[in-house]
């Protein structure tokens, strides 16, 4: 998730009394439901977030970054999306230019782009729509952006090689390349990496027409946590399991009922 690596940031920019606007794609279920709910809660009333969706078999696929300033602009383009990925370990490349306003050919190249970005977060076509907590829970609904959890699992079975036997376990195949150790990206903020936050929310369902405020946990599972359930080679499959954190219980056990049904 790369919003967590300019969250701290994000937040101090915005802190400053400067505006952000973002328009994400959610194409190929690319985006998850925790980078999008991380973007709305560090941007709140201090810009604007647009996702853009075609139904149509097209990628919405810039990677653009722009800063601006009444005398320049400061443009990214290249091949990194926002995420960890594309921030740290992916191998990117990135163009960057500062343009100057007082300069008329670099200044239409600035519009140039700016009308790009005006028209994907434009509402008039149906495409974009920008995000709020109801739209977000739609999204959530609908099954139209997955949650980190199964972004990594997705990602690990297309990277998986070999073949399958009748049994099911898979065969490694030889490896055509080799494989070199990446550096990782840093570590984020501790309140942006915290694996129990406890925050109040609107939770907005299609069977009630007003919304309900209710307590949530929003937990960061591991692979361990949950995942394909047991894969050892001679026993049965079972299915994933989830760990509730002894944090989470003891932070609010009327939330979990835990006196009431009195497990350890």
């Amino acid at each position: 998730m790369g919003v967590r690596h300019i969250a701290t940031n994000l937040e101090s920019f915005i802190g400053s009394g400067k505006s952000v606007k973002f328009v994400v794609g959610i194409d190929h279920r690319g985006t998850s439901s925790e980078g999008l709910r991380m973007l709305l809660d560090c941007v709140e009333a201090g810009g604007e977030i647009w996702i853009s969706h075609n139904q149509n078999p097209s990628t919405f696929h810039p990677k653009i970054y722009l800063f601006e300033n009444e005398s320049k602009a400061s443009i990214s383009v290249g091949s990194g999306n926002l995420t960890e990925g594309g921030l740290y370990t992916n191998y990117e490349a990135t163009v960057t230019l500062t343009l100057r306003m007082e300069e008329e050919s670099e200044r239409k190249v600035y519009e140039e782009i700016s009308e790009s970005i005006r028209e994907w977060s434009n509402s008039d076509n149906g495409l974009s729509r920008r995000l709020d907590e109801e739209f977000l829970a739609e999204l959530i609904q609908r099954n139209l952006i997955p949650t980190e959890v199964r972004t990594r699992e997705t990602d690990e079975e297309m990277g998986a090689g070999g073949e399958e036997t009748a049994e099911g376990q898979r065969l490694a195949a030889p490896d055509l390349f080799p494989r070199i150790v990446v550096k990782r990206a840093p570590a984020t903020p501790e309140h942006h990496r915290t694996t129990i936050i406890r925050r109040r929310r609107r939770v907005i369902t299609r069977a009630a027409p007003l919304a309900e405020e209710n307590q949530n946990f929003l937990m960061t599972l591991q692979q361990t946590d949950v995942g394909v359930g047991q894969t050892t080679a001679g026993t049965s499959r079972r299915s994933p399991e989830i760990f509730i954190p002894l944090a989470a219980r003891n932070a609010n056990s009327e939330f979990w009922d835990w006196r009431n049904n009195k497990r350890k």
